[in-house]
C-alpha cells in the first residue's frame, strides 16, 4: 500500500509490503526479492531494501547418536567411545557414558588434554545441505577447558573443507561443566543451500600448566526447512537463472553464474543488508547462454568492503533473481 504518491519536503510515508493469499501456494524455502524506492522527480535518494520470506519450520534432517562410530576424522586423541569419567586436575571430571547411551566423542576419553597442544579436530564427513535454508546445529556438550588466556576449545563450519568460520569458542571464564546440556547454533549463513557443509569440534591450543578435561559430544542434529519449491531446475531446464556464488562463504572473491535463455539488457549488481547498492558487475545486452562475472569483495571505488552478508540481484528484462552472499575476512 502507498506504492505511488507524494511526499512534501521533510514529510515521512509509511509503505506496507504484505503477502496475500498466493503465499498459501508457496513450498517450503526461501523467497527473496528486491523493493525499490523511486523518487521519480530527480532520483535524489533512490534506494532498496531486501526482503526474504520464509516459508516452513524448521525440522530435524539429519540425526547422529553416536552410539555407534559415523567415522568421523579425528586427530590426536580425538576417539570414539565410552568416557571413563576421568581427568579433573582441574574443573569436572569426564562423564561415565554418553547424554543417551554409552558412547561418544571426546578428547581423551580417559582424562584430561595434554600442555602445549596444538589444534586438534574432530571433523565430520560432508552433510548435504543443499537443499535446506535456516539450517541450525544441535548437539549435547560436557566439556571443561581453562579460560581462553591459556586454553582454547573452537566449534567451526565450513562448506569447503578449506574455509572455516569459528561459530563458538571459550571466553574469560573457565567452562566446567558437570552434566550433559544441549547447545543450539545458527550455521545458516555458511551451510544454507550447500552440498558439502563440515562441522568442526577442536581442542587446544593449550598451554603448560593446567590441564582440563575436554570435550565430550553426543547426539548431533542438523535442522533446517527442507525446499519443497515446485518447478525444475533453471539452469539445467535453459530458463533465466543465477547459480548459487562459489565459494560461499568466500574471501577474497567469488564467482557467480547465470544463465539467459534469450538475448537480455542485463544487470548484476550487489547491495548490502541496508539496500545499499555496493557494486555494479554488469550493466549491458547480453546474448543467450552462459555468463559468468567475479566479484572481488570491493566497492564501486575499488575499496574493500567490510565482511558480513550481501545480495546479488540479477535482473533480465522483466524478470529477476536474487542470491545471498557471505563474505569473510
Amino acid at each position: 500500500t502507498n506504492a505511488s504518491g507524494s511526499i512534501p519536503c521533510d514529510g515521512t510515508v509509511d509503505v506496507t509490503v504484505s503477502i496475500n493469499s498466493n503465499a498459501n501456494s508457496l513450498g517450503n524455502g526461501e523467497y527473496t526479492d528486491v523493493v525499490q524506492f523511486v523518487n521519480e522527480t530527480d532520483h535524489s535518494g533512490d534506494t532498496s531494501r531486501n526482503v526474504t520470506l520464509t516459508v516452513g519450520a524448521p525440522s530435524l534432517v539429519y540425526e547422529y547418536p553416536l552410539d555407534s562410530d559415523p567415522g568421523w576424522s579425528t586427530q590426536g586423541l580425538w576417539a570414539h567411545g565410552t568416557p571413563t569419567g576421568g581427568g579433573g586436575q582441574y574443573g569436572n571430571e569426564d562423564p561415565t557414558s554418553g547424554h543417551t547411551g554409552s558412547s561418544v566423542y571426546g578428547y581423551n576419553l580417559s582424562g584430561d588434554y595434554e600442555n602445549g597442544l596444538p589444534e586438534r579436530h574432530l571433523t565430520t564427513d560432508a552433510i548435504d545441505c543443499s537443499n535446506l535454508s535456516s539450517v541450525s546445529l544441535k548437539f549435547w556438550r560436557w566439556l571443561n577447558v581453562e579460560r581462553n588466556l591459556y586454553d582454547h576449545a573452537y566449534l567451526r563450519v565450513s562448506n569447503d573443507g578449506t574455509t572455516w568460520t569459528t561459530v563458538w569458542e571459550n571466553g574469560s571464564s573457565h567452562v566446567e561443566d558437570s552434566s550433559w546440556s544441549q547447545f543450539e547454533y545458527d550455521i545458516a549463513s555458511v551451510a544454507d543451500g550447500q552440498e558439502t557443509v563440515y562441522i568442526r569440534w577442536t581442542m587446544g591450543e593449550t598451554d603448560g600448566s593446567w590441564q582440563f578435561s575436554g570435550w565430550n559430544i553426543d547426539d548431533v542434529e542438523i535442522w533446517g526447512i527442507e525446499d519443497t519449491q515446485s518447478g525444475v531446475d533453471e539452469a539445467a531446464s535453459g530458463a533465466l537463472a543465477l547459480s548459487p556464488n562459489y565459494p560461499n562463504p568466500f574471501g577474497p572473491s567469488t564467482t557467480v553464474r547465470f544463465e539467459l535463455p534469450e538475448p537480455a539488457r542485463v544487470s548484476l549488481r550487489v547491495y548490502d543488508v541496508s539496500g545499499r547498492l555496493v557494486r555494479e558487475l554488469a550493466d549491458a545486452q547480453m546474448p543467450a547462454g552462459s555468463h559468468v562475472r567475479t566479484w572481488d569483495g570491493r566497492d564501486g571505488g575499488g575499496r574493500p568492503v567490510a565482511a558480513g552478508v550481501y545480495f546479488c540481484r540479477f535482473e533480465a528484462g522483466e524478470k529477476s533473481r536474487t542470491r545471498r552472499m557471505v563474505l569473510v575476512r
